[in-house]
Formats: structure tokens, C-alpha cells, sequence
């Protein structure tokens, strides 16, 4: 299988090139995790199991789907693909405003608020260490619903909700501030370095560290120069920021829960790992025994809001598909010899769930087309806005090798947040407008 994935990687590389010419874009990116990692899967290296036939075929249909969709999506009324290939995206942006102090304001306020929890937390960490910190704070209940033994549930939900989607949404914007030399750029990124210590000191995981690099990293790529010399002579001092925070991050990942494994032994955990564990749920859970989403999963922020808003105002309990699929998902399940996992399965699962073995074409071809429709919104109109939403869709395209991110009410609310931080309001003759 390790052949078959190179050679379809290849192609798909020379196919990208022929329609988008030198231009990075997320179905690059998407192509080169998803095969590289998905032949090693298939190996069954460092005492994992290795994915069968049936898996990798999933994944091979899933690769081809996502990359001819955004294909198909992204060229249809384009004349011309590689129309924006020789221009830097910063050099042709229409609109840079920022909320300024309403991004702050938030900022300011998530701090305060867990400040009440920060004392325990510390605690734990200076006591017991990162791993017990997320033991405490990182567990799913028979429910479905995460279990804190620190934070209090509803305390839970707004951390998960509010807080976090306003500090990935103040991360998105800073990568892009950083790379466009915005005037309020230094500002951000300090604000954004204290969310990152402050979710970690919370919950003891080190994946805000990963979200603010890779979205400094991905602005990077989709704003930088075309002589990386010349684009790190021009940010040096930034990148000199970013190899602290990925050091701080290898410590982080050398404490948590693969602890005793090389750094390496430990990225393969986390992006190999899921295709094995996708076979697993699916070998453990037939879809046959568990039951059909009917594509609340690909919206499945969408539904939770629907679900909570039934709950509240007419006490009708409704199960949402952030609920329901940990059910199955967030018990763990051996995947090697000596070694279980949970939670992650990339993001055909939740496909699964919704649409049977069809998911494997359905899903990935409405991922696809909604990013290849950002992607394209942005060319257009080339506002701050419609750069940070197509950053941050690029980082929920990068990480599907692990998670489908939508089908969370979190992935939502960061939209909302990303619209609400660079959205002008407007009211002129009673009528309000948004720029």
C-alpha cells in the first residue's frame, strides 16, 4: 500500500500543479498528510496494527473525493485557476479593519474567568504533573459528555464553547496580522501567547501550543513570500518566537500521555494513529449496530445549537452528534500490541455516521466544496475577514487527520468570533450594514 500512496500522491501533485501552478493550497497540504500517513498506518510500525484492505480503501476514495470536489467546486465560474498565483495576498487585501477593543474585551474577560480555576489547576500540575491534570479535566462520562473534576460542567461548556473559540479566533486573526505587518500585530501575539498558557495551565493539553503555530504557519503559507530566504530575513523575530512556542510544545508532548516515547514515536500517535483506530471503531461498532446521523454530524454545530435551545426553552433533551459519537468514540480501544486510543478517527467517521459507506464520497465532497467556496469568497472580495475564515478552514483541513472539527459546536462558534472581530457595523438611516 506504501507504493499505491506515493504514486497517488504524485499525481495528485502533478494535477494540482496543472490547474493551480506553484500555488500551495489546502488540497496539497491534505494530500501529503493524509498519503504519507496513511502508508505508515499500513505498515503496522512501532507495535501498532497495521489498516487492512477495506481501510485504505476508504481512505484512498475519501483523498480522490476531497481532491476533485475542491477541483470541481473551486473552478466552476474561474476562468483562470492561477489567476492570483504571482501576486502576495498582502499586497491586494481591500479591507484590514479589526474590532480592537472588542477582541480584547474578550480576551480580558476569558482570562477572568479562569482565574478562579487556574489556582487548582496550577496545583495539580506543580504536584501531580501535566498527565494527571488531564486525567482530571479530560474524560468522557457513559454519556457522551466530557467529565471535569475540576471545572464544574457548565463551567465546562462556556471554557469549550466561548473561551476557546474566542482564543483560536484571536490566534487566527494574529497569524494573519503578523504576516500583513499590521500595526496592532506585536499586541496580538502577546495576547495570543497568554490564551495558549492559560487553556494549557486549564486543561493540560498542549494543542492551543500546535493551533497558534500552525495558524501562524498557515498565514504563513498563504500570505509569504516566494523566497523563503527573503521571507525569513523579513521575520526573523517572528519566527524566532514560534521555534520557542514548538519547543514548549515538545517538552509539553514529552509530559502528557505518551510519555516514554520519542517525539516522533508521538507526532506518528496522533496522525497515524486515527486510520487504525477509525478500523478499530468500525471492527468494535459495526455502523449496522450504531445509529444513523442523517447528516446532523456534517453540521453538527448547527444541530447542537438546536438541541440546547430546545432544552432550554422547551425541555426536550435532544442528543446531538458531538454527544453521540464520543459515545462510541471516546471509550479506548486497543490498536496495537500494548497500546489503546481514543477519541480521534479522522474525519470519515462522523461521514460514516451520517451516510452510511456513501460518507466516504458525500462527506469529504461538502468538506471540500466548503472550503474550495471560502477559498474562492476570499479571491474575490480579499478582506481581513475572508482571509483569517480561510485560514482557519486550511487548519481544519490539515488536522481531518484526526478530527472532523464541524461536527462540533466549537468549530461554529470560531466563525462567529473570526465575523464578529473584523466585521465593520454600520448604521446609516436606521438600517444597520456590515462591512
Amino acid at each position: 500500500m506504501v507504493l499505491v500512496y506515493l504514486l497517488l500522491l504524485v499525481a495528485i501533485m502533478l494535477i494540482n500543479r496543472t490547474f493551480f501552478g506553484m500555488k500551495i493550497m489546502p488540497t496539497d497540504v491534505f494530500s501529503v498528510i493524509w498519503c504519507i500517513f496513511a502508508a505508515t498506518a499500513s505498515l503496522g510500525v512501532l507495535g501498532y496494527y497495521p489498516t487492512n484492505f477495506t481501510t485504505n480503501m476508504m481512505i484512498i476514495v475519501t483523498i480522490l473525493v476531497f481532491n476533485g470536489a475542491f477541483i470541481l467546486f473551486y473552478g466552476l465560474g474561474n476562468k483562470n485557476y492561477n489567476s492570483i498565483s504571482d501576486k502576495k495576498e498582502t499586497d491586494i487585501l481591500k479591507n484590514t479593519h479589526i474590532n480592537f477593543w472588542v477582541m480584547i474585551g474578550l480576551n480580558v474577560v476569558s482570562w477572568a474567568v479562569s482565574l478562579p480555576y487556574l489556582k487548582n489547576t496550577i496545583r495539580v500540575i506543580l504536584t501531580e504533573g501535566f498527565e494527571a491534570l488531564r486525567y482530571y479535566t479530560y474524560q468522557y462520562g457513559e454519556d457522551g459528555n466530557l467529565v471535569n473534576q475540576i471545572v464544574s460542567t457548565n463551567a465546562q461548556l462556556f471554557f469549550t464553547w466561548i473561551v476557546l473559540p474566542v482564543f483560536t479566533a484571536t490566534m487566527a486573526i494574529t497569524g494573519v496580522l503578523l504576516m500583513i505587518k499590521h500595526k496592532h500585530r506585536v499586541v496580538f501575539l502577546a495576547v495570543s501567547i497568554i490564551d495558549a498558557f492559560v487553556y494549557v495551565a486549564l486543561f493540560g493539553g498542549r494543542g492551543i501550543i500546535l493551533k497558534l503555530v500552525s495558524l501562524i504557519l498557515i498565514s504563513a503559507i498563504i500570505t509569504g513570500e516566494k523566497k523563503p530566504l527573503q521571507f525569513i530575513v523579513k521575520h526573523k523575530a517572528l519566527l524566532a518566537v514560534v521555534s520557542v512556542l514548538f519547543i514548549v510544545l515538545v517538552w509539553l508532548t514529552l509530559q502528557r500521555s505518551f510519555a516514554g516515547m520519542s517525539v516522533l514515536e508521538n507526532i506518528y500517535a496522533y496522525v497515524a494513529a486515527p486510520f487504525i483506530f477509525l478500523q478499530t471503531v468500525l471492527e468494535e461498532y459495526p455502523l449496522t449496530t450504531t445509529p444513523t446521523l442523517w447528516g446532523t454530524a456534517t453540521i453538527g454545530g448547527i444541530v447542537s445549537v438546536i438541541g440546547i435551545v430546545g432544552k432550554i426553552f422547551f425541555g426536550v433533551d435532544f442528543a446531538a452528534p458531538e454527544n453521540t459519537i464520543p459515545l462510541v468514540t471516546g471509550g479506548y480501544l486497543q490498536i496495537g500490541e500494548g497500546i489503546t486510543f481514543n477519541s480521534m478517527t479522522t474525519m470519515i467517521y462522523p461521514f460514516l455516521r451520517d451516510y452510511g459507506y456513501a460518507g466516504i464520497v458525500v462527506g469529504p465532497a461538502i468538506f471540500a466544496m466548503a472550503v474550495a467556496f471560502v477559498c474562492r469568497n476570499y479571491e474575490k472580495n480579499r478582506t481581513l475577514r475572508g482571509l483569517c475564515i480561510f485560514v482557519y478552514l486550511f487548519h481544519t483541513v490539515i488536522f481531518s487527520v484526526q478530527n472532523y472539527t464541524f461536527f462540533k459546536l466549537e468549530a461554529w462558534m470560531i466563525l462567529v468570533f473570526i465575523f464578529v472581530f473584523t466585521t465593520k457595523v454600520k448604521i446609516k438611516n436606521g438600517s444597520i450594514y456590515f462591512s
